[in-house]
């Protein structure tokens, strides 16, 4: 089995981790606190992009209207989480670029540029990474200020954001390439992008048992 057939098959390893995330988010939902509903929710829309992408991409030969739909989800449920008072609360700046994001998603997806795979680009989905990483930034400076010690699991949750975002906007800003390019190079930052999702669900999920547990307690 060469490399390409066993990223494929690595690929499957996405959907089956969010069923198992969403099975132990519908047992812990009752017990979880308004911020892991929230992942919750954000579980699900990621599971359904997911089995959308596959029948889209095998129907029509590309998944890339996806893609600002995703995003515009994406950035609907960390504005929500991020929104409540025990991470950043209301914040002007954050609120205004977030609003700009969205009109800018419905623009792209209005001018429908985005189904044609040559000219591909999706800036909107770049912009939804950045609206994140300041949501994190922001997070850690009022941390700073408040001079707090330790690591809760909010801090941690925040921290994974951070990185996942971060990484995130790396691919998608060469995604015109990405999808292009017949080389071989696209292919380990496709792997990069899929083992760092993989990772990230998988510490989401961890997150939802574990709060599940301690409101239990």
């Amino acid at each position: 089995m060469d490399f390409y057939s066993v990223l494929y098959l690595a690929t499957y390893l996405s959907p089956l981790i969010l069923v198992a995330g969403l099975i132990i988010g519908g047992i812990e939902f009752h017990h979880l606190d308004r911020v892991h509903k929230i992942l919750v929710f954000y579980l699900s829309f990621a599971l359904i992009i997911d089995l959308l992408g596959r029948y889209f991409a095998k129907v029509y030969g590309h998944n890339l209207l996806l893609i600002p739909f995703f995003g515009l989800t994406e950035l609907s449920c960390f504005f929500m989480i991020y929104r409540q008072k025990v991470l950043i609360g209301k914040n002007l700046l954050i609120t205004i670029m977030s609003g700009l994001t969205v009109i800018f998603i419905l623009y792209e997806v209005w001018e429908n540029r985005l189904m044609n795979t040559i000219t591909f680009q999706s800036y909107s989905r770049v912009l939804v990474s950045f609206n994140i990483i300041l949501m994190c930034i922001r997070y850690f400076t009022l941390k700073i200020n408040e001079n707090v010690s330790g690591f809760s699991s909010l801090f941690s949750l925040n921290t994974a954001i951070f990185i996942f975002y971060s990484l995130n906007l790396i691919v998608f800003l060469p995604i015109n390439f990405l999808i292009n390019e017949n080389t071989e190079l696209k292919f380990y930052f496709w792997l990069l992008n899929l083992l760092v999702t993989i990772s990230f669900y998988s510490f989401l999920i961890r997150l939802l048992w574990k709060n599940g547990k301690i409101q239990i307690r």
